[in-house]
Order: C-alpha cells, then sequence, then structure tokens
C-alpha cells in the first residue's frame, strides 16, 4: 500500500511561540481549512468556541469600519487607527508583558475617538461589533491590522509604506478630481531608475530684453 504524506487536518501547539519564546497563556491552534473548524475537537480538548480566524477577523473589521463611520472613514482616520493599534503592539512587546495583548469593545471605541470619530458612528461600531463578534469579545490587535505595511488601493494602483510613515501620504480634491499625494523624500525610483522632477524649479530661465 502506498502512503502519502500530507499537511494534517488538525492540530495544536502549547504552548504557543510568540517573539521565540513559549507563550503558557495561548494556544496555537491549526485547521488545514479555515471553512472546517473541526469544532468537535476543540470541545473535547478545550471545552469552548473557537475564535473566529485571523483573517476572517481582519476582514470582519474592514467591513465594520467601512459600514459604520460613513463620512468619517477617510485616509486620516483609517491611517490613526492602524497607527495607534501598531503602536499598542510596539508597547506590549517592550514592556515584555507575558499577558497576551487584546482588545475589549470599549478599547477600540476609545482607538476611534482618539482618531476623531464622532459619537454617532462609534455607536454603530460598538452595535455592529457585537453582532459580529459578541459583547464580551477579546481580540489580538495583530488580528485586525497589518503592522508591517499601510496599503491604499485603487482599482489600477497599489501603495505601500511602513505604518509609521504614514505621512507620507495624503488625499486630495483638486478641480473636482480625487488624488492620492506622495511626499518624496531621498529620491524617486522608476522600475529601478533614478528620475528627476520636472516643473517650474528646473526650467531655464529666458533673459528678457
Amino acid at each position: 500500500v502506498d502512503w502519502t504524506v500530507s499537511a494534517p487536518e488538525a492540530g495544536f501547539l502549547f504552548p504557543a511561540f510568540d517573539d521565540r519564546c513559549a507563550n503558557l497563556y495561548e494556544t496555537l491552534y491549526y485547521t488545514k481549512n479555515t471553512a472546517e473548524s473541526h469544532q468537535e475537537l476543540v470541545d473535547a480538548l478545550f471545552r469552548q468556541e473557537l475564535p473566529l480566524p485571523a483573517d476572517t477577523q481582519r476582514e470582519t473589521f474592514q467591513n465594520l469600519l467601512t459600514e459604520t463611520l460613513g463620512e468619517d472613514c477617510s485616509l486620516d482616520v483609517v491611517q490613526s487607527v492602524q497607527g495607534q493599534l501598531v503602536n499598542l503592539m510596539r508597547e506590549h512587546k517592550e514592556e515584555k508583558n507575558p499577558e497576551p495583548l487584546v482588545l475589549s469593545k470599549g478599547a477600540l471605541e476609545q482607538v476611534l475617538s482618539s482618531s476623531g470619530v464622532e459619537e454617532e458612528h462609534r455607536e454603530a461600531f460598538a452595535q455592529r461589533f457585537q453582532e459580529e463578534f459578541g459583547a464580551n469579545a477579546r481580540l489580538s490587535p495583530q488580528n485586525l491590522v497589518d503592522k508591517r505595511k499601510l496599503e491604499v488601493r485603487t482599482p489600477d494602483v497599489k501603495i505601500q509604506v511602513p505604518p509609521e510613515r504614514g505621512d507620507l501620504v495624503e488625499t486630495r480634491i483638486i478641480d473636482g478630481v480625487g488624488y492620492i499625494l506622495i511626499r518624496a523624500e531621498g529620491g524617486v525610483e522608476v522600475n529601478g531608475v533614478p528620475v528627476r522632477f520636472t516643473g517650474e524649479a528646473n526650467r531655464p530661465q529666458e533673459d528678457t530684453v
């Protein structure tokens, strides 16, 4: 009989492994297909409900922001939300706190408040959060945002910058048309070729008579 070795359908690692060290407060649970969580195995081993998969948490969080913030859902607000969550993760790592970093509904409301979101929209977010995750849900910020990059995307263009340099990107309406502006610092390359800016400053001065 020929045997074929393939990835396991489900498994777990205890203690979990975070930042190159053991995490006694968490267990890493694996499923080959996130659509099949094998809740019966979780019930037998851990006797509790599984949280949503990380990618589903992020997608749901993004949808909640889109649905509930309305006109408050600007580039500045989204940048601020990501920046605050990334800062929380960095501070938690620097403090070497053994407890896992998780955020409640109230903590996320505070993040939105600090980002300038109106109370009406914060209340709408809280309501939808409770419907999607549960009133007592605690979410890891690393499941909600990408701590490595800020991505701005249109149907034809994708821009990526480190979260801490989100100040380089802004949106502006010019003559009724929306633009994404990037402040250029330290030179610009196109397809690996350094390019220069053309404009009034680079035009030769004409002699006057």
